[in-house]
C-alpha cells in the first residue's frame, strides 16, 4: 500500500477484449467435490505448472501442487520474513494461468518488515499532514498485513489494461481479493479460492487501531 493513486482505469472495453476474457475465464476450471458426498473440504490444491485448483476432502496436495489453505488466511502470532507460502501460492496460480493467455502479473511489494513499513508510514504523514489521512494509503506496522506476510500489490506488465482486468475480474477464483476502492493494486487472500470477496472498504483508515 505505498503506491499513488494513478494507476489502471478499468472503464469500458472493446468487444473484442471483453471475448478474450470470457475465453480465458472457460480455461479456469475448478473441480468440485464430487455428488453425494457431505465430507468437509480440508483444503485447496493449485498444480503448479497449470493453476488449475481443486478442493481436497482427504489427504492432502501432491507433491506436484501447493496448498492454498481454506478461507480467510490469517496472522500468525509471530511475524515472518516472508510471504506467506499459500498466498504466494495462490498469486502463482493466478499468474500462471494468466500467462497461458498472455496476461504478465506480477507481485510489485509483498511481506515487508516492520522498519521498512514504518518508514513507509512516517514518510505518508509527512506527505498527507495527519495520521488519519496517511492512513488511506499506508497503515503502520501493526495495522498491515504487509508486515504479516498476507498482503500483496499487483503490478502489470505488457498489455497492462488487459492484464489488469483479467486479474481484478477473476482474482476470487484463486481466493484473492482486492480490499480498498482506493487501492487497485492492493489485494489479500480473503477468502477461499473460488469464493465471492467481500464489499470493497472505502480505504484502509478502517484499519487503523487506535
Amino acid at each position: 500500500m505505498s503506491q499513488t493513486s494513478s494507476g489502471v482505469h478499468v472503464g469500458k472495453y472493446s468487444q473484442a477484449l471483453l471475448c478474450s476474457i470470457a475465453v480465458a475465464l472457460s480455461s479456469l476450471t475448478f473441480a468440485a467435490p464430487s455428488k453425494g458426498t457431505s465430507r468437509p473440504i480440508l483444503d485447496y490444491c493449485a498444480n503448479i505448472s497449470t493453476g488449475q485448483i481443486h478442493p481436497v476432502t482427504s489427504g492432502s496436495c501432491s507433491s506436484d501442487e501447493r496448498s492454498l489453505g481454506l478461507g480467510k488466511l490469517v496472522p500468525h502470532p509471530q511475524r515472518p520474513q516472508q510471504l506467506d507460502p499459500q498466498l504466494a501460492a495462490r498469486f502463482n496460480a493466478a499468474r500462471t494461468v494468466g500467462a497461458s493467455h498472455g496476461y504478465t502479473v506480477e507481485i510489485r511489494s509483498g511481506w515487508r518488515s516492520v522498519n521498512h513499513q514504518q518508514h513507509l508510514f512516517n514518510a505518508a504523514v509527512t506527505k498527507y499532514g495527519s495520521v488519519q489521512a496517511a492512513a488511506k494509503w499506508v497503515l503502520p506496522p501493526k495495522d498491515s498485513m504487509h508486515t504479516f506476510g498476507l498482503a500483496i500489490d499487483v503490478k502489470y506488465s505488457g498489455n497492462i489494461r488487459s492484464a489488469s482486468f483479467w486479474f481484478q475480474k477473476y482474482s476470487a477464483h484463486f481466493g484473492l481479493c482486492r480490499r480498498y476502492q482506493n487501492e487497485w493494486w492492493h489485494y489479500e487472500p480473503l477468502v477461499s479460492p473460488g469464493q465471492p470477496c467481500p464489499a470493497l472498504e472505502s480505504s484502509a483508515t478502517r484499519s487503523l487501531h487506535n
